[in-house]
């Protein structure tokens, strides 16, 4: 599968001399027992967990598991509460398409997110 590339600023410095950066953006559909949502999503190969908006949960009919509270932390160490919630993801790359179920943490729209978890 192939996908575009988008270019995004970054302060310079002696690492990026340009203050550019290119990072991998993805057609994402979020697939839950009611609906689907297309997202779109930067691909991080580093990361340990998706993490998406708690109102995608709802929109789509995501599985939830409220009793289970959880923490993500990235790489900053700033950590974030998630509740986990059970969809069907699907990467979609012109008429391509990769699908797999996933367990994902959905997080309140009151928290802020600053990197990848």
């Amino acid at each position: 599968m192939k996908w575009a590339y988008r270019r995004y600023s970054v302060d310079r410095s002696r690492i990026c001399p340009s203050g550019l950066v290119y990072r991998p953006l993805v057609k994402l559909g979020v697939h839950g027992a009611t609906g689907v949502a297309f997202v779109s999503a930067l691909v991080d190969t580093g990361a340990d967990h998706s993490i998406f908006p708690a109102s995608i949960a709802t929109e789509v009919g995501a599985e939830l598991f409220d009793d289970e509270l959880e923490s993500a932390k990235g790489i900053s160490g700033y950590a974030i509460s998630v509740t986990p919630g059970r969809v069907r993801l699907e990467l979609i790359a012109g008429e391509q398409s990769l699908a797999w179920s996933a367990i994902v943490g959905l997080r309140s729209s009151t928290q802020k997110t600053s990197a990848a978890y």
